[in-house]
């Protein structure tokens, strides 16, 4: 088993490992040398992290991770994660089979854990992840270009939660733009965010375009009444009154 002091990488080419297989172990040091022997780095398995014997600080976090191939709803809300948790989540992602809706409020992800995790959902990598939660995590504009670029591809997300983050008029306009080739995603909530009036001045076109988003909540951000007035006006004009955009 891994020392408590390595980073478990979680390794997919083996399903199964029974308890007596053999694993790679340290290079026993030189007693006649002076150098310092090389270290071979186990192979770890996501069975191995299940079973070792050194207790970790983060063991209940792993099971969680692992319970992605089990469980068809994960909550991972406020369970102090970062990045390198969040890389984790990813791999997992990505040969999901299982999982369907994934919760990962108030955690301390940044650009560099949010782009791995997009990466893990862009195209047909993954094609059963059809809710994700990622409020109250200070997602910023430039985390959402990551976002954007992922719902370019996406073919199975319908729900994306983005609210109480620090999100503004540009990574609203880089939104837009990604929905317009997206056709799976029918609601998206944002409120609580840095929106003001001119980071949805395209979001009437964008829904009488988009056939497939049918809820935006937009409310508690930075819009003036005004704006609210006429934009509701709009709305109740043609193909999107059947669309409910809450400011």
């Amino acid at each position: 088993p891994p020392t408590t002091d390595q980073q478990p990488v979680l390794d997919h080419s083996y399903n199964d490992i029974s308890d007596d297989s053999e694993t790679s172990s340290s290079t026993q040091p030189d007693t006649a040398s002076n150098s310092t022997p090389r270290r071979i780095m186990p192979r770890v398995t996501s069975q191995d992290l299940l079973r070792t014997a050194a207790p970790r600080p983060k063991d209940e976090l792993y099971k969680m991770i692992l319970s992605l191939r089990s469980n068809v709803t994960v909550d991972l809300s406020n369970k102090q994660l970062y990045d390198d948790d969040l890389k984790m989540i990813a791999e997992e992602l990505r040969v999901n089979r299982k999982c369907t809706s994934l919760t990962l409020n108030s955690n301390n992800f940044t650009d560099d854990g949010i782009k791995t995790l997009c990466h893990a959902l862009r195209g047909q990598t993954n094609k059963i992840l059809k809710t994700l939660v990622l409020s109250s995590n200070n997602i910023s504009d430039t985390c959402v270009q990551h976002l954007a670029t992922m719902l370019k591809t996406n073919t199975t997300l319908q729900t994306l939660d983005l609210s109480e983050n620090e999100i503004g008029d540009s990574g609203m306009d880089q939104l837009t733009t990604a929905l317009k080739m997206n056709n799976s995603l029918s609601r998206l909530y944002l409120n609580n965010n840095l929106i003001t009036d001119d980071g949805i001045r395209h979001l009437l076109q964008l829904l009488r375009r988009n056939n497939t988003l049918t809820l935006v909540n937009l409310s508690d951000n930075q819009f003036s009444r005004e704006f609210k007035r006429n934009f509701v006006e709009e709305l109740s004009k043609g193909h999107q009154s059947s669309k409910t955009v809450l400011l």
